[in-house]
């Protein structure tokens, strides 16, 4: 039964992960093929804004996943209910205070990232400046979209979430096709053309919660000091996965442009860009066990867990092996797509096949993380959240270009995933008292869980 499930949820859900970052991939292929390196720079610079957003859509997310999930497997039908109503309004707060911030604040934020002052000849500033203002009219669309992946999920209107991603990224293509040859309104049409594919995927899926044989409706008096209180615990580690991300842009941006200056970061952009669609594949699985581990949790199955940690390990070491040799193999025709400057497209090739060796690991770092906060290890999740997606990766990329330059930048993430799956195979020993790499070990349940036998889990 695990397996199915798993299998089940799968496909659609590495299809949804790819919800946000689709439009960054084509954002990244137009600008940098037709706008040029420095509108390529000013892009890889306004990154971390975008995956501001990113994190506080995908927080909420994890919380609906969390809440909803253990509401809707224990019939809680108004428990469902309050999740979506808290979510909901929560995503309209966060859209309406992230527009106003950055558009009242955008010079200030465009130095904060590395853009420089707004001079004359600075050209980088001006061109980061507009690609922030266009993408932030999306904001409400950005956010929401994250959020009703997984209450479709729940719903099984999977065939509603993979038209959602197709016709928004089809959307994509052509308005930036359309600012690229007939507009000719630059980065900031870029990032308009991202809001408004946005907001295509956003009116597909609304349309399921309009419906009247939706399972989940906005009841305001559901809506408690408690279920705040219990979505933020759930979303908190999401929230900081995602904020170390966010750090870890940053930093890595400041060392590529000490080391190695704009031509670094550009091809920064385009590595964190199909990155992320690989990454896709990793987080995909994980989203999953985040959903499925919640479920089995509350029904309080232990056999179930077991058989979704061998599942996850097996699925998620498969499919990122897959990819990895697939961008190994074909990273100078990606790269071309991206980039024509002969000197950036060397780099890039370099620095992807470098880069995506660490996909492996880190499906495994981000299928544990979630498994441990479905099963309420939330301190385990943090912990590992901290340590891969910024302190041991820009500590790793740190050291390491004392010696490498770029190269040893690039050569962090493997070191810093590599170094986090230690750590936590180091405390799972610890916390059994013994060395031991089964599921039941790195399930980390108590002896006194459960008991709960799942005959059919293969």
């Amino acid at each position: 039964m695990v397996k199915k499930m798993f299998r089940q949820m799968l496909v659609a859900q590495i299809v949804s992960s790819m919800t946000v970052m689709l439009c960054m991939l084509i954002d990244s292929m137009m600008i940098g093929r037709f706008l040029g390196l420095a509108s390529m720079t000013a892009y890889g610079l306004a990154t971390p804004v975008l995956l501001v957003f990113a994190a506080l859509g995908s927080m909420i997310a994890a919380s609906v996943q969390v809440i909803c999930g253990r509401a809707y497997a224990s019939g809680d039908t108004d428990g469902a209910n309050a999740c979506y109503t808290v979510s909901a309004l929560t995503a309209a707060g966060i859209s309406a205070v992230g527009i106003a911030v950055v558009l009242l604040f955008t010079d200030p934020i465009c130095t904060l990232l590395g853009a420089g002052r707004p001079t004359p000849d600075n050209e980088v500033f001006f061109l980061t400046r507009d690609y922030l203002r266009g993408f932030i009219i999306g904001a409400p669309a950005f956010i929401s979209a994250q959020i009703m992946v997984p209450y479709l999920q729940i719903a099984g209107s999977r065939a509603r979430l993979v038209t959602a991603v197709l016709a928004m990224t089809a959307g994509d293509i052509i308005l930036d096709a359309l600012n690229v040859f007939v507009v000719k309104k630059g980065t900031f049409g870029m990032g308009l053309a991202s809001s408004l594919s946005y907001y295509i995927a956003f009116a597909i899926g609304i349309a399921y919660f309009l419906r009247k044989s939706s399972l989940f409706r906005i009841r305001l008096r559901l809506v408690s000091a408690k279920v705040c209180a219990a979505m933020i615990r759930a979303g908190l580690p999401t929230m900081i996965n995602q904020v170390s991300l966010v750090l870890l842009t940053f930093t890595l941006n400041k060392l590529l442009l000490h080391v190695s200056g704009d031509l670094a970061v550009a091809s920064y952009s385009v590595i964190v860009t199909v990155g992320n669609i690989c990454y896709s594949f990793s987080s995909g699985p994980a989203a999953v066990v985040l959903t499925l581990s919640s479920m089995f949790y509350t029904d309080r199955n232990r056999a179930a867990l077991h058989q979704l940690v061998r599942t996850m390990n097996i699925y998620c070491s498969v499919i990122c092996a897959a990819v990895t040799a697939a961008v190994i193999l074909f990273a100078s025709p990606l790269v071309t797509i991206f980039l024509e400057n002969p000197a950036a497209k060397h780099m890039t090739v370099s620095g992807l096949r470098l880069f995506v060796l660490s996909l492996a690991p880190c499906g495994l770092n981000t299928c544990f993380k979630n498994f441990y906060q479905g099963v309420r290890q939330v301190h385990v999740t943090c912990s590992i959240s901290i340590c891969q997606n910024f302190l041991l990766t820009a500590l790793s990329a740190f050291i390491l270009s004392l010696f490498f330059n770029v190269t040893g930048i690039w050569l962090g993430y493997l070191a810093g995933e590599l170094l986090t799956l230690a750590l936590i195979s180091l405390y799972v020993f610890i916390r059994n008292g013994r060395p031991a790499i089964t599921a039941e070990a790195y399930s980390l349940l108590p002896r006194d869980f459960g008991g709960k036998e799942d005959t059919q889990n293969g």
